[in-house]
């Protein structure tokens, strides 16, 4: 009788294996890696890691446009008064929250309100800006702004909309009076959102595994992912491992070139290609010796390798970490100027730029050099760079230092280094964010202005670029600013930037098609868009 019971609940083990093995083979896991940290609070993420999640947890009222600008999203359509002050936005009936409850206007005036009293993520791009917000019915928003702001909708990317009840529920003590803490700890670790997956559990350190939201307005395509596995910060070997034996999808663009390259070569992995709206820039001081002379920075520029530079980030043919640059608006963005030359190696021409300056190479002061340990790619361009100014006659000094100690010497003119390469990528579809964390004055102090340029000219150009709202007048307005700035060079303008992801072959993502790719990473990796054979 024992022995009976035995086989019968060995038997009974084996069924119910096979059903879980049956189970999960019809799941549809996708499973990609980023850098830590993984902030899900809707009102704080600004990284590549919590800007994917965001975007795929919240909904926003508009969506990044394949081949750029917006397209609607909660928001199906939108007027703008003839003085460009007020925005009446017209909400899509019918969009869910993950608890079932319907979004209406109310939910999209606490989401205003949220983001401009709490002041943190990309408030900043709201700051000043709107003056008044609110539900003129439950299914119309009216936002009415100081001033016109032409980059206004592309914003409205970077405001996901929250669940007023949900997070209301969730208050927590903190400092905003009756609201708390604003339902900060809660929207911490679990999600108050609308979007196409939802949170089942999050370490930020770790793991955040999300499923997918049946009841989404927009439904799934057939090879949508049912359930999305991110993880945080894997080694190179154990990322290598993993992928090898079937384990993980697609690595984050945070690795080095020659992992990439070992990937590539395994069977059922390659390297791919994003084009993104950004660029790789090496990021001069203009205000510190011996950079703050436009000769010597112009004699840089001209001393570069670049074809060696780019061999640093090619993987193979047709996959690289940026393509060749024309100046310091990509090309996928308003104000690119196409007539501008591809930028190249001229070694007389830096000497002449040299001669002209007031760099002494027996009195100066050495140029500084820094590369942050993110990345290693950081560091060979650092070295090369500093192979090819010795070339001129250019003393320099190298230094690495780990992210946090980059964005804490960007605080003065002083402690910027003279040099600091980098990837930059505008936070919204426009143009706009880019150049003023770049090169306005206001935006000095802080690691995205490591340039310090301050130029009344650009200031003013951007100033008004950002009231104009006539898109032919606007892009008129940023070539003047493209211009002035490739004469006054506050950056060698490397490459357009590019991410290189290694990932598996039954895997398909969004921006491996061009009519689905926009440029903008966290909208590059939209889940419901990502296909799982």
């Amino acid at each position: 009788m024992k022995r009976l019971a035995m086989l019968l609940s060995l038997a009974l083990a084996v069924v119910v294996l096979h059903a879980s093995v049956t189970l999960a083979a019809d799941k549809r896991i996708f499973r990609l890696e980023e850098a830590p940290v993984g902030e899900i609070e809707p009102g704080k993420a600004t990284d590549f890691a919590d800007l994917i999640l965001v975007s795929n947890i919240y909904d926003c009222l508009v969506a990044p446009r394949a081949g750029g600008g917006v397209q609607p999203h909660v928001a199906e359509s939108w007027t703008i008064s003839e003085d460009g002050l007020t925005y009446m936005f017209a909400l899509r009936e019918g969009v869910k929250f993950h608890d079932g409850s319907t979004m209406d206007s109310g939910d999209v005036v606490f989401s205003v309100e949220r983001m401009m009293t709490m002041k943190e993520g990309f408030f900043f791009l709201f700051d000043g800006w709107i003056e008044s917000w609110e539900a003129v019915d439950p299914q119309t928003v009216r936002i009415t702004l100081a001033k016109r702001y032409a980059p206004f909708l592309a914003a409205l990317t970077r405001l996901p909309l929250v669940n007023k009840d949900l997070v209301m529920a969730n208050l927590a003590e903190g400092e905003y009076g009756e609201l708390g803490d604003y339902g900060e700890g809660y929207l911490s670790q679990a999600d108050g959102g609308s979007g196409a997956y939802s949170v089942k559990s999050h370490n930020k350190q770790d793991l955040t595994v999300m499923t997918r939201f049946d009841d989404y307005f927009l439904g799934f395509p057939e090879h949508a992912p049912d359930e999305v596995r991110m993880r945080y910060g894997l080694e190179d070997a154990t990322l290598r491992a993993m992928m090898s034996r079937g384990e993980h999808d697609v690595s984050s663009m945070w690795h080095s070139f020659p992992v990439y390259k070992a990937l590539d070569q395994l069977d059922g992995i390659s390297a791919v290609m994003e084009p993104q709206a950004g660029g790789y820039y090496v990021k001069i001081n203009t205000q510190r010796p011996p950079t703050d002379d436009k000769h010597l920075r112009r004699a840089l520029a001209l001393a570069l390798d670049y074809d060696a530079l780019a061999a640093l980030i090619t993987v193979k043919e047709g996959v690289a970490g940026g393509t060749a640059a024309r100046g310091p608006i990509p090309a996928s963005l308003m104000g690119h100027d196409e007539s501008l030359p591809f930028r190249g190696r001229d070694i007389e021409a830096a000497k002449a730029e040299l001669a002209k300056s007031n760099y002494d190479p027996e009195t100066s002061e050495p140029v500084r050099i820094t590369s942050h340990l993110c990345c290693d790619t950081h560091a060979k361009v650092a070295l090369l760079m500093a192979a090819n100014l010795a070339e001129i006659g250019v003393k320099t000094e190298l230094q690495e230092m780990p992210w946090p100690l980059v964005m804490e010497s960007a605080a003065t003119i002083e402690t910027t280094p003279n040099l600091t390469p980098m990837v930059q990528i505008t936070s919204t579809p426009d143009v706009d964010p880019l150049l003023y964390e770049l090169y306005h004055s206001s935006s000095t102090g802080q690691w995205h202005n490591m340039e310090w340029l301050l130029d009344d000219e650009v200031d003013s150009l951007l100033a008004e670029a950002r009231g104009e709202m006539d898109e032919a007048k606007r892009e008129a307005l940023y070539k003047q600013v493209n211009a002035r700035l490739v004469d006054l060079q506050p950056d060698v303008f490397l490459f357009d930037s590019a991410g290189v992801f290694a990932k598996r072959d039954n895997i398909t993502l969004p921006f491996e098609n061009e009519a689905k790719r926009t440029g903008v990473i966290w909208a590059d990796f939209n889940f419901r868009l990502t296909e799982v054979r």
